[in-house]
Order: structure tokens, then C-alpha cells, then sequence
């Protein structure tokens, strides 16, 4: 395991009298950091009504914290506000197609197919496991082709500055750092050319 996506978050309140489990939580973190396991969680379970990072995603040297953008790279009426201690990164988190229940209420869903039901979501806890799966292609490039400095790749550091570079290393006006992953993975650039892009963000790791 290299990657965990944590589609949860919580209120310092509602921990506030299960320091253990909070402790818990914090030492799985820190043990999959030592690991060089990577782990991506919401920004938000509250909606708009948060006005900061729950947790776990709140953990900023443990966690990469996920934040929602629609698809012009705008954030997401529900995510909290900037935040001057974490890095504010958003991807896509709004109107995701996604699979759903067969068995699901009609309710619930908003059309079906002939192999499937399917409705659309958004989130940060949407926007979580995409930033993931997008990490996980770096992670496999890096791996098949062989990047130079992939030890530092495949760590929390390394794909920070990875997607620092899918960002174009600059926040929007909004204050956040807008993933687009195509700033690295374009279809036009040769594989040598994509090696050599992680190659130079790895020397900030």
C-alpha cells in the first residue's frame, strides 16, 4: 500500500473526550508516514458550515489535506476558507459521475443503464479520492519508467511538490492551489519529458 484516501472528517469537538482514539488515529498517521505511505483526506464533512480543516485532514505535516473545485478550477461553495497553515489544494469535487446501488431507492439515483446506476456527487470528500488516484499515476510512471529519484518520489514530501508542479505553483485568486493534472501528465509530452518535470520537482524534496 502506498496511497490511503480518507473520504471523513471531524470536529475537534467531537473528540474532545476520546483523547485515545484521537491519539490512535494520529500514530496510524504517523506510522504510515514513516512508511512512506501517502494519505489524502476531505478537507470538510460539514458542508459549508465549516469555517476550518476537520480532522483528520487538519493533521498538516501527516495528511494532505483536499479541497473541491468545479470544472473551471473555481472552489466549491463548500469548502472551508483558505487556511494559513495547510497547503489549500483543490481538484474537480463537483458533479463527478458516479457509480451507485443497483438496489438503490429511485430516489437516490438520477439514471441507470443497462449495467449499472449512476448518479452525480460533489464533495470534498469526492475530490479526496481523485487527487489519490491522480498521486497513484504519478506513483506508477515514476515506477514503470523509471524516474530518477523515485525513493523521494513516494513519499508525502514528493508528492506535495508534485502537486505543487499540477498547480503551476500558484494559488488562484481564490487562495487555493487548483490541481490540473495535465500540467504534468499532458498527452504531448514524451515520457522522458514527464520524467524529467518529477525528476526537477524532487529537488525541493
Amino acid at each position: 500500500m502506498k496511497i490511503i484516501t480518507l473520504s471523513i472528517g471531524f470536529t475537534w469537538d467531537s473528540l474532545a473526550n476520546k483523547e485515545n482514539e484521537k491519539n490512535i488515529v494520529r500514530l496510524a498517521l504517523d506510522y504510515a508516514q514513516r512508511e512512506k505511505v501517502v494519505v489524502f483526506a476531505a478537507a470538510s464533512n460539514k458542508g459549508n458550515r465549516a469555517v476550518r480543516v476537520t480532522f483528520p485532514a487538519s493533521e498538516r505535516t501527516l495528511v494532505i489535506c483536499m479541497n473541491s473545485s468545479d470544472g473551471n478550477g473555481r472552489p466549491s461553495r463548500f469548502n472551508p476558507p483558505p487556511q494559513q497553515q495547510h497547503g489549500n489544494f483543490s481538484i474537480l469535487g463537483e458533479y463527478v459521475r458516479s457509480t451507485w446501488l443497483q438496489s438503490a431507492d429511485q430516489n437516490t439515483v438520477e439514471y441507470r443503464e443497462e449495467n449499472g446506476a449512476f448518479k452525480r456527487s460533489e464533495g470534498t470528500s469526492v475530490a479526496t479520492p481523485i487527487a489519490a488516484s491522480t498521486a497513484a499515476l504519478i506513483l506508477q510512471l515514476g515506477r514503470q519508467y523509471g524516474a530518477k529519484r523515485k525513493t523521494e518520489l513516494e513519499s508525502y514530501k514528493g508528492i506535495w511538490e508534485i502537486l505543487l508542479k499540477m498547480a503551476n505553483e500558484k494559488k488562484t485568486k481564490d487562495g487555493f492551489f487548483d490541481i490540473v493534472p495535465w500540467n504534468v501528465l499532458k498527452g504531448t509530452l514524451k515520457t522522458e519529458k514527464i520524467k524529467d518535470i518529477i525528476d526537477e520537482a524532487m529537488q525541493n524534496v
